[in-house]
């Protein structure tokens, strides 16, 4: 990348045996004012959020600690909707992807570094990104680096598609930072302990909006069911609280 020069939003030739390609480089960096271990408990929080209505689910499908290292590595699957224009959806681009993401957290060097890549769509378009928060300035200061790399495989139009992808990328990297800003604004008013019962209470709200919506596909029977047993769980969770 340094051989491209200074500029934040770079095009770089990669060559491979067939041809040469373009391949669209994008460039981020940002200074959180809070020590790495604030700013990295927000970042498990944020999703849902209000910035990135386009993630629908997150799921983590495999976690480990690293016996050698001491880090802690967790893959998880993003899906997410997208909105690609009809000239995209006419070649075969599809409305939604899942992406596969790996974290690795070392708390010791107190760094984390984020590694993801789109399995849907992968054969016309593939964004390669990484992202590290590292402790600075004797961890008053958090650093925030992502990088991307945006190649597309489909002929005619692959700098369309690239300069495209490249677009949508920079908007939600930027609504991406903003959400970070505002979780790690709540972390600071509210404490760990408090901004973990905003979040819970968040994803109650959810489940519950979920299961709402759930109810046009039921029967009369089936809803009577349903408004028994959540009635039952409502007061089982009272009666256990007046217990205590």
């Amino acid at each position: 990348l340094a051989a491209c020069g200074p500029q934040s939003l770079r095009l770089c030739p990669t060559t491979n045996n067939e041809h040469t390609k373009m391949v669209k480089f994008f460039l981020n960096r940002h200074t959180f004012e809070l020590p790495w271990e604030s700013v990295t408990n927000a970042w498990w929080q944020k999703y849902p959020n209000q910035h990135s209505l386009q993630v629908t689910e997150v799921d983590i499908i495999d976690r480990r600690l690293d016996p050698t290292t001491g880090e802690l590595i967790t893959r998880r699957l993003i899906s997410a909707g997208l909105n690609p224009p009809r000239w995209m959806s006419a070649i075969g681009f599809p409305d939604s992807c899942y992406c596969l993401e790996e974290t690795s957290v070392n708390p010791r060097g107190r760094r984390l570094v984020l590694k993801s890549v789109n399995v849907t769509g992968s054969d016309l378009l593939q964004i390669q990104e990484t992202c590290e928060y590292k402790s600075v300035d004797n961890n008053e200061k958090c650093v925030y680096e992502q990088s991307a790399a945006i190649t597309s495989f489909v002929p005619l139009v692959t700098d369309a598609i690239e300069q495209y992808s490249l677009g949508i990328h920079t908007e939600k990297a930027t609504k991406g930072l903003n959400a970070m800003e505002e979780l790690c604004e709540k972390y600071v008013k509210l404490g760990q302990d408090g901004f973990m019962e905003i979040l819970n209470t968040r994803l109650n709200t959810i489940e519950l909006i979920t299961d709402l919506q759930n109810l046009r596909d039921f029967g009369i029977h089936d809803l009577t069911q349903w408004a028994s047993k959540y009635t039952q769980e409502l007061f089982s969770k009272h009666a256990t609280a007046a217990i205590s």
